[in-house]
């Protein structure tokens, strides 16, 4: 998010750069924290196992709010946090990406329709 906003500030010749800049950084800090969570994994207790697994996606959800600026976006989290536990009681393998993908759908003919 702090990328995208400050990006235009940024001279066009370099915006490549400065684009690849951050996805080797991004891709590098998630690679190795990937492998360091795995090698540690041994070693912690199940209680921080979970709370580490939980971090992620409750992160994830307030990124999304942070972000819900119009119609389209606000709809789309707003789908997915209803519809994840109604489809989860169906199919809890799938529950996230239905959820998804139909919260996103719904929200993209919302916004489209609306012009937002």
């Amino acid at each position: 998010m702090i990328a995208k906003d400050g990006y235009q500030k940024i001279d066009k010749k370099y915006r490549i750069d400065f684009w690849i800049g951050i996805g080797i950084g991004t891709w590098t800090t998630a690679i190795l924290m990937t492998v360091v969570g795995y090698l540690s994994a041994d070693y912690l207790n199940k209680d921080m196992l979970i709370g580490l697994a939980i971090v992620n996606p409750v992160y994830f959800f307030c990124m999304m709010i942070g972000a819900m600026k119009n119609l389209s976006i606000t709809s789309a989290v707003f789908g997915g946090t209803i519809l994840g536990p109604l489809i989860y009681t169906v199919s809890s393998e799938w529950a996230l990406l239905f959820a998804g993908v139909i919260a996103g759908t719904l929200a993209f003919l919302i916004g489209g329709k609306n012009g937002k």
